[in-house]
């Protein structure tokens, strides 16, 4: 699984950040993509990302802070975008009309502005909107619903609209991801989540929020992301397995993951050492005393990793042919040159 919005780099993970992502990644989440949120998070969101082979991140101004954004900030998140490989999107941006923390037109023009860069950029976006749907819709429709469908777009996250904004979110080519709050018992979301096409869901834990049942109230890690997967399996009536497997290739296309995932893996394997490591005799139970739950997460777990060897061969095959028929066009290309000049 791939925990695609996870507030990491907060204070809420200073005491045990280590702890959380080893358990985590016992857990089977294999890669984190943190957002900022305004422009104090832009060095730790990057720290975190260059600290952990498994951690990306994305750097933007969260409508709370619109009145932030400026042309310098502009300058340094193109900047960044362009040194670091790990900063995959765009985002936090978007629209929240429930706060007004800052004026509807400061936020729209840092919303628009920032949809800009992350054009130039060929960066996905990541949208936060609250009660804005409309307006945030507006605004993504006239920077994108001309473009082509190859084109990058990005995660409408911690989706909450409705079945009509998810259409029209889907329709103009964007991704949406699901939180912990489908858990919850008011929840309106689950006819969202059958609407929503299995090849445009993400998952996400936008920890520390958003804990799901049946530990709401405390902090959310990314470690609660299985949760998340279970629910969007039982609405969906589909094996939790499947919804980990196509979230998980959804987030690497659009975050574009996969050659990444690849080139770090070395490193992520030797970070993942001591988590894989057998503890103690007596530390872990018996199958015969797993719960139910547990012995269904192990299971998906293990799935979920031998889908990935899987991926990673077939990558190395289409690499190495790719590297084939650059040869093979150099070798033609001299052949021509050759002929020409003997003309």
């Amino acid at each position: 699984m791939i925990d695609t919005h996870c507030h990491l780099q907060t204070d809420a993970y200073d005491a045990d950040r280590a702890q959380v992502l080893e358990d985590s990644r016992a857990a089977g989440v294999e890669a984190f993509v943190v957002p900022a949120i305004d422009h104090a998070s832009f060095a730790p969101t990057l720290k975190i990302a260059s600290e952990h082979p498994d951690v990306f991140c994305a750097l933007g101004i969260h409508p709370h802070s619109a009145t932030e954004w400026s042309s310098l900030i502009r300058n340094e998140m193109l900047e960044s975008a362009k040194a670091n490989a790990k900063l995959v999107a765009i985002g936090e941006i978007g629209l929240d009309y429930h706060y007004d923390f800052c004026p509807r037109e400061t936020q729209q023009r840092a919303f628009s502005e920032q949809i800009e860069l992350a054009i130039e950029l060929a960066k996905p976006i990541v949208i936060h909107t609250r009660e804005s749907d409309e307006d945030v819709l507006r605004i993504v429709r006239s920077y994108y619903g001309t473009l082509t469908e190859s084109a990058t777009k990005g995660q409408f996250h911690c989706f909450s609209g409705t079945v009509d904004t998810l259409r029209q979110a889907i329709e103009l080519g964007f991704y949406v991801s699901f939180t912990g709050n489908i858990t919850f018992k008011k929840s309106t979301l689950e006819e969202v989540v059958k609407e929503a096409p299995i090849e445009r869901i993400m998952l996400e834990t936008d920890s520390p929020y958003m804990t799901p049942v049946p530990d709401r109230g405390k902090r959310n890690t990314p470690a609660s992301l299985v949760r998340v997967a279970q629910k969007i399996a039982d609405i969906k009536g589909m094996e939790v397995t499947e919804v980990m497997k196509q979230t998980t290739l959804n987030a690497k296309r659009l975050f574009r993951l996969v050659s990444l995932l690849l080139l770090l893996l070395p490193f992520i394997v030797s970070s993942n050492a001591f988590a894989q490591a057998p503890g103690p005799i007596g530390n872990k139970p018996p199958d015969s005393v797993m719960t139910d739950e547990r012995r269904k997460m192990e299971d998906a777990v293990r799935k979920q990793r031998e889908e990935l060897q899987k991926e990673e061969a077939l990558h190395r095959q289409d690499s190495i042919k790719q590297a084939q028929d650059q040869q093979n066009e150099a070798i033609r290309l001299a052949l021509d040159q050759m002929h020409q000049d003997s003309v």
